[in-house]
């Protein structure tokens, strides 16, 4: 008897999808410590007919994986195929959760550097905010002489005191 897990329409295969995959594997496992398909559905939280046609689908693809009783109806025990299947999706299925975790870490590591960009802009904006509040205060030193003793452009003094407002342009 053959209990290679090779599907058995190597093209089905692309038709499964993981949470197929996943549902035969529970079941599998679930057989083993006696659970019906019913109470498999249950802990699934979906109903028994659509845990039989995922099942289905698998089976399509990968040959016979529970018993069949009479009339065709499935039982819930696995077969040896079923057995060596649910030991080798285990393992894929831990390798495309590890994937999944390893594609959140990227997105959070994106996340960071998003964070880090907006931290830039923010302290951008924080001395464009003080460089523009100077060029007021330095406009307002220089607007407050008298228009005749003005001179023509601020003078370093005036950038001083307006960079130190407190102090009128003295460091104490």
């Amino acid at each position: 008897m053959d209990v290679s897990i090779q599907p058995a329409k190597p093209m089905g295969l692309d038709s499964l999808s993981v949470c197929e995959i996943r549902s035969a594997v529970i079941a599998i496992k679930r057989c083993e410590v006696g659970k019906t398909f019913s109470e498999i559905a249950d802990d699934l939280d979906i109903p028994p007919t659509t845990l039989s046609s995922r099942i289905s689908r698998v089976e399509a693809v990968f040959g016979t994986l529970f018993i069949c009783g009479s009339g065709g109806r499935r039982i819930a025990a696995s077969t040896k195929r079923g057995k060596r299947f649910e030991t080798t999706m285990n393992t894929a299925l831990g390798t495309i959760a590890r994937l999944a975790r390893s594609e959140a870490d990227t997105d959070e590591i994106s996340t960071t550097e998003n964070i880090e960009a907006v931290r830039n802009t923010l302290k951008q904006r924080r001395r464009d905010r003080k460089r523009d509040a100077e060029s007021a205060r330095v406009r307002a030193l220089w607007e407050a002489v008298p228009e005749n003793e003005r001179p023509s452009a601020p003078t370093p003094q005036m950038y001083e005191a307006a960079r130190h407002p407190k102090t009128k342009g003295r460091k104490r």
